[in-house]
């Protein structure tokens, strides 16, 4: 299998979309709740933004036979006391019937390479209690550092 990771385009956004959305149903459904999901215009409107603000973020895709298979959105962070910037990657995915082949280390590892070329020296990202992934960044190098907490606003 040929797995060609790119920088996303504005063509992409219906397949993105469409994995970012299995990865929020999936996430809920490992806790236990049934949600349904649907992109809406301040989706698309928020991709548009992460793929015009290259500075601030970093949209990339795993394309296997000319279709979107994987996406993973990073976001770079000033961290002032350090003097520099730190990279958290916010959402990946890879699709169900692509697990496991060795899409997401590739989405990883150029996500690494984009962080290098930046003299980034941090990635951060938030797994929650889905087991899988924290299995999938342990494997990549990453350790667990902190406990996350979030507050919902209306």
């Amino acid at each position: 299998m040929r797995v060609k990771i790119r920088t996303a385009t504005i063509k992409d956004m219906g397949e993105v979309l469409n994995l970012l959305k299995e990865l929020k149903i999936s996430a809920y459904q490992e806790m236990g709740l049934d949600v349904k999901v649907e992109a809406s215009k301040q989706a698309e409107s928020v991709y548009r933004k992460a793929l015009s603000e290259k500075e601030a973020s970093l949209v990339l895709v795993a394309e296997v036979c000319g279709k979107v298979r994987g996406v993973l959105v990073a976001y770079f962070i000033p961290k002032i006391l350090d003097g520099g910037l730190r990279m958290l990657i916010e959402e990946m995915v890879v699709a169900k019937d692509f697990r496991s082949q060795g899409v997401g280390g590739l989405l990883l590892k150029k996500s690494e390479q984009e962080a290098v070329k930046r003299k980034i020296k941090v990635i951060k990202v938030t797994t929650g209690t889905r087991l899988k992934a924290n299995k999938f960044y342990k494997k990549h190098g990453f350790t667990y550092f902190e406990n996350a907490y979030r507050k919902k606003l209306a």
